[in-house]
């Protein structure tokens, strides 16, 4: 394999983590919430702290480059594959939400809330391509940072941060190897120091929206709230991603007959994360949270053992439908957003 390979191939692991964690995250979430407060598990903050500016970080590595594309190009391609998904699913999640789940609710507000990821990913990428069209690319970083953080629809002025740390990681990869685990034990022990801040009252701040404190005392406040949730989210996706390079770089010097396999398994599943978002939002929040209570369980046995088998086997089903959807042309193209 090529250095260049192998970098991918790390972050196609990277990409199964950090879905592994969104739907480990959504099983703790909706199937034993019911017997407390959610926000005093501390294994939930921890994964919420950094799994989704994780994926941030790693649509921004993949996608530094379209500030060569053209507006229109650029537009239309995330525009299908990003947003397209989103509306078709949306629907079936809002329907299913509001009629079958919920017994009647809020239609228009949550089909604009679901798959919130997509549309901050959407956002992120034309922020970034402005970014990179401005000549000066300190001014170009400034200006589209200040404007991300009047964005708080769909927590872009979260996501926009970890998507330029992606971006940036992409143009200085070979330092990324080079230095890894300098890497990897700096922005652990940084996570570490951090997370010892984060409580109950810290994960149950309101939504932050900088006009609201712009001319007032709390500015201050809001700024170092939300200058700490994105330095948590940061040095927990710099960990992780610092991790899996070391672990490809021994993974690599390993003689196994077994590497390519493994490789190609990877690839095809890590380029599977989108559906596989997409789908288990269904399966979780409509199906599993309907059949499943585990509030009887004790925090050990379901954090650590039963939640992640079923994330494991939500995963699973969802490689099943993903590959039924693409046999036929029109799930492929306006539920899984391929245009091939």
């Amino acid at each position: 394999m090529s250095s260049n390979t192998n970098r991918l191939l790390a972050f196609d692991g990277i990409k199964l983590f950090a879905i592994f964690l969104v739907v480990y995250g959504h099983c703790i979430l909706h199937l034993q919430n019911h017997s407390y407060d959610i926000k005093e598990n501390i294994l939930y903050r921890l994964v919420a702290s950094f799994h989704m500016p994780l994926f941030m970080a790693v649509s921004g590595y993949f996608g530094s480059k379209i500030f060569n594309l053209k507006f229109y190009d650029l537009f239309r391609k995330k525009w299908n594959r990003l947003i397209v998904p989103s509306i078709s699913f949306g629907i079936l999640f809002s329907f299913s939400w509001c009629y079958l789940v919920d017994g009647g609710g809020n239609y228009v507000g949550t089909f604009i809330r679901c798959y919130w990821f997509l549309k901050s990913a959407f956002c992120c990428s034309i922020l970034y391509w402005v970014c990179r069209k401005i000549p000066n690319l300190t001014l170009g970083l400034i200006f589209t940072l200040v404007i991300s953080q009047f964005v708080f629809a769909y927590k872009v002025n979260e996501m926009y941060p970890a998507f330029l740390v992606g971006a940036f990681l992409y143009t200085h990869k070979n330092y990324l190897e080079k230095y890894s685990l300098s890497i990897f034990f700096t922005c652990l022990i940084s996570y570490l120091i951090l997370f010892s801040f984060d409580d109950y009252e810290m994960f149950s701040y309101p939504v932050l929206r900088l006009h609201q404190y712009l001319f007032s005392p709390g500015i201050g406040l809001y700024l170092s709230v939300q200058v700490y949730f994105i330095a948590l989210g940061i040095t927990g996706t710099l960990t992780v991603i610092s991790l899996f390079i070391g672990a490809e770089r021994i993974f690599n010097n390993k003689k196994s007959s077994h590497k390519a396999k493994i490789a190609e398994y990877m690839s095809r599943w890590g380029s599977e994360t989108l559906g596989i978002y997409l789908i288990q939002a269904i399966l979780l929040e409509h199906c599993l949270m309907r059949t499943l209570n585990f509030a009887n369980i004790s925090w050990e046995l379901f954090n650590l053992i039963i939640a992640p088998i079923v994330a494991i086997i939500v995963i699973i089903m969802c490689l099943v439908i993903i590959n039924w959807m693409k046999k036929v042309k029109f799930l492929r193209l306006y539920f899984l957003g391929e245009n091939k």
